[in-house]
């Protein structure tokens, strides 16, 4: 049902947002459960539906670990044990998250980092096509903008 890229697309989702590698496995594994639940029930489900509900799930629990942070108090640490390459710096990824809306940073890692089809993320977020492609061009003129500061 859920194939290994989909699996590591979820996990990956979690850490561009979350910057937080224990709370990115947490999540991805929520989100993957609950996904095979409601696509248990469904006989010969296509690609492009499992993926439009693995976003759904993303997006949901996305929603509930931020609603988590603001409420109580836990924090997420910029520390991990994935390695990167040594020139790769998470600097302006960083900055963005804290410059951006979550609407523009959400939509720029399913597109442009997990390459994701925005009717797919249209359909897991619940917003048109349209929307969807505004709030990556938002969140891409803010990306740029970043590299010109620095």
């Amino acid at each position: 049902m859920l194939n290994e890229e989909l699996l590591r697309k979820a996990i990956l989702f979690y850490f561009f947002t979350f910057n937080d590698e224990g709370t990115s496995l947490k999540a991805a594994k929520q989100s993957i459960r609950q996904c095979q639940k409601r696509l248990k029930n469904t006989s010969e489900a296509s690609a492009d539906e499992i993926e439009s509900t693995l976003i759904y799930f993303l997006n949901k629990n996305w929603n509930r670990y931020i609603f988590k942070k603001a409420n109580e108090r836990f924090s997420l640490s910029h520390e991990t044990s994935w390695k990167l390459y040594d020139d790769v710096s998470l600097g302006w990824w960083r900055q963005f998250l804290k410059e951006s809306n979550s609407d523009e940073y959400l939509a720029v890692v399913c597109s442009l980092i997990l390459k994701f089809k925005e009717q797919n993320i249209a359909h897991g977020f619940g917003v048109s096509k349209g929307t969807v492609r505004h709030r990556i061009n938002r969140g891409l003129r803010k990306l740029a903008s970043l590299q010109v500061r620095n």
